[in-house]
Order: structure tokens, then sequence, then C-alpha cells
């Protein structure tokens, strides 16, 4: 194990590394703090020493003998070994209820069920949905002045907004697109969502789901 120079940079960690904590002593366990999330044909191994100077790990075998687990007590023989039991621990926070169970909160129609009131499966929901999707640029012109604690890159701008919905008739995306005036793109969307709401609303009476509901 040699130590690695000291430098008055931040010193950051790749992600071709694993870091392992304190290990100290000839019985201590290593505990691994970072580990790579991909794989590489070599990997840099380093001893976080109190959490501000790393020492690089040249023999793993000789640096521990055990690991222990970030979420059980368990030690294991070698990093795989920590590695593969890591996948299936159960160790971490385990909540326990008073019950003995955990148990949600039952539905509003749950609970009308309980007294006796049953509401048929296709009126429990709105049948009718609108989704919408926003794009904006960034505008580097008539920025705020940059001070010496923020430095004013760019704005975001409205580009456009498209709308779908699951009504017949209306589930290909409606565009909007700014033309110099971002407060008329959004009126022209909200006046869109007000119409669908009506041809639904139209749609529903005719079928007699609203008055199902009364």
């Amino acid at each position: 194990m040699s130590d690695s120079d000291k430098d008055d940079e931040p010193t950051t960690v790749s992600d071709e590394s694993d870091l392992f904590g304190p290990n100290e002593g000839i019985n201590a366990a290593s505990l691994n703090v970072s580990r790579s999330t991909v794989k590489y044909p070599e990997k840099l191994l380093l001893h976080l020493e109190n959490d501000e100077h790393f020492c690089l790990i040249t023999n793993l075998s000789l640096y521990t003998k055990s690991y222990k687990c970030n979420w059980c007590p368990t030690l294991l023989k070698s990093s795989t070994a920590l590695k593969n039991h890591s996948l299936s621990c159960n160790g971490g926070t385990q909540f326990k209820y008073p019950s003995g169970e955990y148990r949600p909160e039952p539905s509003l129609f749950e609970k009308l069920k309980d007294v006796g009131v049953e509401v048929e499966d296709n009126l429990q929901y709105y049948p009718y949905f609108a989704v919408y999707d926003a794009e904006t640029y960034l505008d580097n012109k008539n920025l705020p002045k940059s001070t010496p604690t923020i430095t004013w890159e760019g704005r975001h701008v409205l580009a456009s907004i498209s709308v779908a919905s699951n009504i017949a008739g209306h589930i290909e995306p409606k565009t909007f697109v700014n033309d110099g005036e971002a407060f008329s793109l959004v009126s022209k969307m909200m006046d869109y969502l007000t119409q669908l709401s009506d041809l639904a609303y139209d749609r529903l009476s005719a079928k007699g789901w609203l008055r199902a509901l009364i």
C-alpha cells in the first residue's frame, strides 16, 4: 500500500475506482465505501484515510482479509463475495408496524363498499385525460448583469407545447409554437384544454355517465 501525493486541489474519485474505508489493526475488516458502476479491464483501488486523504492499494489480499457488509454485520472473505452478498442483503432499515404487517389506507370506494355502497368499476375513475409536453430553448440575449457570485449563461424561453388526449378524434398531438409571445402560446394551450374538457363532458352526458354518478 503506497501513499498518493497530496495536492492543493480537492481530490476526486473517478468511476474507474473502488474506494475502501478505515482498516486498522490485524483483525480489522474493510468497508467498501464506493464501488465502480462500470466494468473496466483494470480498476484503481483506493483506501480512504480520515475522509481527506487517499492511499493506493497495490495488493488487495494484503490490504485486508475480510470485508464487512454496509447493511449488516456479515463479514466476507473477498470483494466478490461481498458484491454477491450485497445483491440479496436485507439487513438495511426495516419498518415494524404495530399490527404486525403493513396495511395501506383503504380507498374511498373500499370504505363505501364496507358500508354497503358499491360503485361500478367504470364509474370510479374519470375516463378521459390530456397530457402535454413543453420544450424550451436557451436565450443568451438581454440577460441580467452577472455578479461576483452569479454568472448568467442563458434564460429558458418557451418554444412550444404539444397536447394530446385519449378522446377519440383528438388523440394525435396538437402543437402550439411560440411566435414571439409566450403568453399567447400558453393561452392557446389553455383554450384547447378547455375545449377538450367541454367535449369530454358532452360525450359523458350522452352516455348517461354523469347521471349515473348523481
